[in-house]
C-alpha cells in the first residue's frame, strides 16, 4: 500500500474515532477522549512545515465540524502541536538516532525517545485544549482545570502510546 492512502485511511480511522468519542462517549466531567493528535504527532516528518500546518487546520476543523463540542476548540489546540512538532522531536531525540541526518523517519527514532515524544507532545496539547477550554470558554475554576487536564493526559497517553507502539508499526 502506498504511503498517501496509508495516511488517509489512518486519517479516516482516527476522525471516525475522534467524532465517536466527541459525540457519543461521555466517561465523566474529568475524562475526555482525544485521539486524533496521534494523526498529527506521526505525520511524516519529511513534510514542510506549511503542508502539516495545512493538515492540522483542516483536520481540526473538521474534527470541529464533526463533533458536539465548542467549535475550534481543537483546532485552536491541534496547530500549537504542530508547531512544535518538531522542536519536541529534536528535543526527545537527538540527531544520532536518526540513521540520515536530513531524512529521517519515526521508526527510526529508539522506542524510548518514540515514548517520550509522545508524552511531551500531548501534555502540550491537553494543556492547551483544557486550558483554552477552562478559561477563554466556560470560565472553569484552575482546579477544574488540573484534573481534566491530567486525567485526561493519563488516559490519552496510555491509548496513544500503546496503539503506536505495539498494535500499529505503521500507523
Amino acid at each position: 500500500m502506498n504511503a498517501g492512502k496509508q495516511i488517509f485511511l489512518n486519517y479516516l480511522f482516527l476522525l471516525i474515532v475522534q467524532t465517536i468519542c466527541n459525540n457519543y462517549l461521555d466517561l465523566s466531567v474529568y475524562l475526555k477522549i482525544l485521539v486524533f493528535p496521534a494523526f498529527i504527532l506521526n505525520f511524516p516528518l519529511n513534510a514542510g512545515k506549511p503542508v502539516l500546518l495545512l493538515v492540522s487546520f483542516v483536520s481540526g476543523l473538521t474534527v470541529d465540524l464533526l463533533s458536539n463540542d465548542v467549535m475550534g476548540l481543537f483546532t485552536a489546540a491541534l496547530l500549537p502541536l504542530a508547531l512544535a512538532r518538531d522542536g519536541i522531536l529534536s528535543l526527545t531525540a537527538s540527531k544520532k538516532s536518526f540513521r540520515m541526518p536530513d531524512y529521517y523517519d519515526l521508526d527510526e527514532i529508539p522506542q524510548q525517545n518514540r515514548v517520550s515524544y509522545y508524552l511531551v507532545s500531548l501534555l502540550l496539547f491537553h494543556v492547551l485544549y483544557f486550558g483554552i477550554e477552562a478559561f477563554f470558554i466556560s470560565g472553569g475554576s484552575f482546579l477544574l482545570f488540573m484534573a481534566r487536564t491530567f486525567l485526561s493526559y493519563a488516559v490519552n497517553s496510555a491509548i496513544t502510546v500503546f496503539s503506536m507502539l505495539y498494535v500499529s508499526k505503521h500507523f
